[in-house]
């Protein structure tokens, strides 16, 4: 039968490789104690090697997922953008357990190996006081991994059955529905490697072809859910139970005279307006709308002739907000409209001064 190639006979190959390689350097050729010892820290290294050069398309594929729903969704693109990032990560996470397990499993096994030992029955018994640790360390891990999972299943069959209902009742969200029925696919097919890796059964396969369904089907959901949301009203506000609160504050001119540039920096998500005010005199007043679920935070930060003030917020839910974004979330689907839910978060700011004051002042966008 042949070999199929897969990431654990890349390890085998190169492993085999590096140690021709390092006996041509060492000498202990005639030492089969010491050869066994060094290729088996050789094949962990190579492991720990492949597996850092595998976090390199993983990144890519994050970042091109995110940039896909950047460039072709219209909203909720940063709800998906994170979905998609959780579920890279914890793919890469998965797979780095199941080649580290798999790695340390075959020297264990590997019964013509000795560890450190010269005497088989002592290294035998070396080997498993070493390896079985870190095998079910490894277990450990992977269960530990579950329980997010198992909480995240909990979630999306309770937005399922929520969906459910609305499309019973006629409101056709459809990509939803593809959305979630995706993620719980993918989670559950995760959930079930996991446990498959602890029991060493053989149906990998079975689950990894459930996954690969499951992101297709979410996949299918991210592009669908754009064309349907295209159809939606779109307003720049939020309903009336997020109350917008107007916040004040005054810089005096004098305080940074001796300053050549003044820079209000700000994330993308910010708004953030010039209004020309004369009558201010010596004076920026910035005015900071938010909601009540918005925690506003504006730093002035002094480098050398520099002043930067700085804008951020801070997400601050309580029971009654949670209550109010879920209404605002039946709302959208029911009345098919989008708000600018960017408000449940970021803030509006307004900047006032005269005009010279104004010129003086630059606005540049950071990276939260």
């Amino acid at each position: 039968m042949k070999n199929k190639l897969s990431l654990i006979t890349l390890i085998d190959y190169l492993t085999e490789k590096a140690n021709i390689l390092i006996k041509k350097i060492g000498r202990f050729a005639n030492n089969k104690n010491k050869q066994d010892t060094v290729y088996i820290f050789t094949k962990i290294i190579m492991t720990l090697i492949v597996l850092a050069l595998l976090n390199i398309p993983f990144v890519l594929l994050e970042n091109l997922g995110i940039f896909i729903i950047y460039e072709v969704g219209t909203t909720l693109r940063a709800f998906l953008s994170v979905t998609w990032k959780i579920i890279v990560n914890i793919s890469y996470v998965l797979l780095c357990l199941i080649i580290i397990f798999n790695v340390f499993a075959s020297i264990l096994d590997n019964k013509e190996l000795n560890f450190i030992e010269e005497n088989r029955r002592k290294d035998t018994r070396l080997k498993k006081n070493v390896f079985i640790p870190l095998i079910n360390f490894i277990k450990a891990c992977s269960v530990i991994l579950t329980v997010p999972l198992f909480l995240m299943i909990i979630i999306i069959m309770i937005m399922l059955g929520m969906d459910l209902a609305l499309l019973t009742h006629g409101y056709k969200f459809f990509s939803l529905f593809l959305i979630l029925v995706g993620s719980l696919l993918m989670i559950t097919s995760v959930i079930l490697i996991i446990f498959d890796i602890i029991s060493i059964n053989s149906k990998s396969k079975k689950y990894i072809n459930i996954l690969l369904s499951g992101l297709l089907v979410f996949v299918s959901g991210i592009i669908s859910i754009n064309f349907e949301l295209a159809q939606f009203t779109s307003l720049n506000t939020l309903p009336d139970a997020f109350n917008i609160k107007t916040e004040e504050i005054s810089i005096k001119i004098d305080d940074l005279k001796e300053y050549q540039i003044k820079k209000a920096k700000y994330n993308e998500n910010i708004n953030i307006s010039k209004y020309e005010d004369n009558s201010l005199g010596d004076e920026i007043l910035i005015k900071t709308n938010h909601t009540p679920t918005s925690i506003v935070k504006n730093t002035l930060s002094v480098d050398e002739n520099e002043v930067d003030i700085i804008f951020s917020n801070l997400l601050d839910l309580d029971t009654k907000d949670l209550k109010d974004i879920y209404n605002l979330i039946i709302k959208s689907i029911t009345s098919e409209t989008i708000y600018n839910y960017n408000l449940i978060k970021y803030s509006d700011i307004e900047i006032y001064g005269n005009e010279e004051v104004l010129a003086r002042i630059e606005i540049e966008d950071y990276e939260d």
